[in-house]
């Protein structure tokens, strides 16, 4: 009788810790935001600068975060710099008193180039340029280095530069130039997340869609 007593004993502390009173925890789901502006991708003229102001819609409406960078020296985020839901950024850019140039914006995810001309008391040659790689460039996970021509087919006494908007992309040769010439860059590999970054060669922005490894 003793034995069996032990024995059913066993059986329900066994029984027991078979169960857990903790209760069940889940994790709520990342949300899957989309982005949208105000003002269109591409700004041009304002060669006297001015101030500007863009609304950004998330959807969904709510924990959808986002930051705006400006790539240019001359392009100023003055509010705004980052949110979470709609919301708006701010941003100014300087009186141009030099050839014409261009500049970008990235903000939610999104690229805002700004086109800007020179002033009328400032007259430029007619230069036209012509890059032998086209606007996108795609992949490339574990980086290279990239040649580009610039081939001058307007005007005289062409001046034009070469700037990344990013630290993963380098200027290795030819950032500046007269009328046709070449232009060196490298990109470091990727081993996180897909990323896009730019870069502006003779007044053309290049945009470089980068694939993780």
């Amino acid at each position: 009788m003793h034995r069996l007593a032990i024995a059913m004993l066993l059986l329900l502390f066994a029984a027991g810790c078979g169960q857990s009173s903790s209760p069940a925890t889940t994790t709520s789901p990342t949300p899957s935001c989309a982005y949208s502006i105000s003002v269109n991708d591409t700004i041009n003229g304002y060669p006297d600068g001015g101030n500007f102001t863009v609304g950004v819609t998330t959807m969904p409406s709510t924990g959808c975060a986002w930051t705006a960078v400006s790539n240019a020296a001359w392009i100023h985020i003055t509010s705004g710099a980052s949110g979470t839901g709609n919301g708006t950024f701010a941003f100014t850019v300087d009186a141009n008193t030099g050839p014409a140039r261009t500049g970008t914006i990235t903000a939610a995810g999104r690229l805002i180039t700004v086109n800007q001309t020179t002033t009328a008391s400032m007259p430029t040659p007619n230069c036209t340029f012509t890059l032998s790689i086209g606007s996108t460039i795609n992949g490339y996970p574990d980086g290279g280095n990239f040649t580009v021509g610039v081939t001058n087919t307007a005007g005289s006494n062409c001046q034009w530069t070469a700037v990344s908007h990013a630290d993963w992309i380098h200027i290795t040769a030819g950032a500046s130039g007269l009328a046709s010439g070449t232009v060196v860059f490298a990109v470091d590999p990727n081993h996180g997340d897909d990323r896009t970054g730019t870069l502006t060669i003779a007044a053309e922005v290049v945009t470089f869609h980068q694939t993780g490894e």
